[in-house]
């Protein structure tokens, strides 16, 4: 059984979560990604987490190049008559965030699963070295149950699957596995420019007032 564990220190933070299986495809069954995009994902599908409404699930990958511009974000998930909420929030190494969408509704689809594309190349992200690509969940018939619910691999992939909890008036990223210890990912990807110019990287102000401004911003709506 695959659970959600956020490090054994902060298990009873992040809590786990269930594995909801794939209704409509069998478990390993492929979804094929656009060639270009960067990912760690072993390319199946297992299932999905029963999502929390207060935590972001998403990959730490690697960029290709120092000042990698995020140009396409894209994310499995199990698919749904109706669309669901969402937000994409990009955070550096140091889980410092360097910028996250408007909330984004994904297509109505039965098919499960489905594959959703968002182009982020006007927003100007970018990265060096790591950079942790997250799904916000809005939509939520209960709190400890929302959607979009973002696909997980088979457990064969690379190690990078994270989870970015409440810490204060911030988050922590934290790593996540399955309840026997292995390393797992989330079906989340992204396309990376290298030498891009009119970046949008991270800052992070020694000034109180300038910390405070960082977190001091209205939740999005829940639908």
């Amino acid at each position: 059984m695959l659970v959600l564990i956020a490090a054994i220190l902060f298990s009873t933070t992040a809590g786990a979560a269930a594995l909801r299986p794939l209704s409509q495809v069998e478990g390993g069954a492929s979804t094929a990604w656009p060639s270009s995009l960067v990912g760690c994902d072993d390319g199946t599908n297992l299932g999905t987490l029963i999502q929390r409404g207060d935590l972001l699930y998403g990959n730490r990958l690697q960029s290709p190049c120092a000042g990698a511009r995020l140009r396409r974000i894209a994310f499995v998930h199990a698919g749904s008559s109706s669309p669901s909420a969402y937000r994409l929030h990009v955070r550096d190494a140091s889980c410092n965030e360097i910028g996250v969408t408007p909330v984004r509704f994904t297509t109505a689809t039965n098919a499960a699963p489905h594959l959703e594309e968002v182009d982020v190349a006007d927003y100007g992200w970018c990265a060096h070295g790591d950079v942790r690509v997250f799904v916000e969940p809005l939509s939520c018939p209960q709190p400890s149950d929302c959607f979009p619910a973002v696909v997980v691999d088979a457990g064969t992939g690379g190690d990078c699957a994270e989870v970015a909890v409440p810490n204060g008036g911030g988050r922590s990223c934290l790593a996540a596995r399955t309840s026997d210890g292995r390393p797992f990912a989330f079906r989340i990807r992204a396309e990376f420019e290298c030498s891009a110019s009119a970046c949008i990287t991270a800052t992070r102000s020694r000034t109180w007032t300038a910390a405070k401004q960082l977190y001091d911003v209205q939740p999005a709506p829940r639908y």
